[in-house]
């Protein structure tokens, strides 16, 4: 049984980085290798949307929503041919949710052996007001 690897991608320069680093790294390019992204859904964002007047909200947010889950799509693909050019196989996975939350629960349910992923690399007052999907 071989191994499994999780890439986990926004698209930012930090991801980036984590897939050059993936793709030097010994020994891999035979692994099971997922790319995911992760589509916060509305009410991941809280207090960010609050409804101006009923259903225009509903729409707005609906709009909103698919624009991010087709940037989320279009991120998981792009990585893939990269990948792809570079020997490897891998398969986009497209997740919606706590990026963090359903990152660590695909980790634990799959039995994962390896995650990559950026990091912003914050100072640790950024890191407590921003949060890190990473961290």
């Amino acid at each position: 049984m071989g191994m499994k690897i999780l890439f986990a991608t926004d698209g930012s320069d930090h991801s980036l980085l984590a897939e050059t680093l993936l793709r030097r790294f010994p020994g891999v390019k035979g692994a099971e290798l997922r790319v995911a992204t992760v589509t916060p859904t509305p009410s991941v964002f809280g207090g960010l949307f609050q409804p101006a007047s009923g259903s225009a909200y509903l729409q707005d947010s609906a709009e909103l929503w698919a624009s991010l889950r087709d940037r989320s799509r279009a991120i998981a693909e792009t990585a893939c041919d990269r990948l792809e050019e570079d020997g490897f196989h891998p398969t986009p996975l497209l997740m919606d949710g706590d990026p963090g939350r359903e990152l660590l629960s695909l980790v634990n349910a799959d039995g994962i052996d390896l995650v990559v992923m950026g990091s912003r690399g914050e100072n640790a007052l950024a890191a407590v007001i921003l949060g890190s999907v990473a961290r």
